[in-house]
């Protein structure tokens, strides 16, 4: 398992946990949405398909994440186009937002 470190000069924004279940959802940004950098998001419960183009994925469409996997998005206009969906059963993830000053 590889680790991503994000940047030293990101503080945390805001925390959301997020159910996921058979309709797409994205994330609920918190109100400082213009100086958000960055997201953790860890999947609990059940897995999860996702698109970053806006498109909402489908139970067979998106890329897969497993109950436990944990990724980063440090792209603004990916965190703004997230959508997720679950797989069979509801899961939840729990989003960390980042922002803060730097290149």
């Amino acid at each position: 398992m590889s680790t991503k470190v994000l940047p030293l000069f990101y503080s945390p924004l805001g925390f959301q946990k997020l159910t996921v279940s058979s309709s797409a959802v994205g994330f609920t940004l918190p109100s400082v949405v213009p100086t958000i950098r960055a997201v953790t998001v860890t999947v609990e419960t059940n897995s999860i398909r996702y698109r970053l183009d806006g498109t909402d994925p489908d139970t067979s469409t998106g890329h897969l994440l497993y109950d436990g996997d944990v990724f980063d998005i440090t792209n603004v206009n990916s965190i703004l186009a997230f959508k997720a969906i679950a797989v069979s059963s509801d899961a939840t993830i729990q989003i960390t937002y980042y922002g803060g000053g730097g290149p």
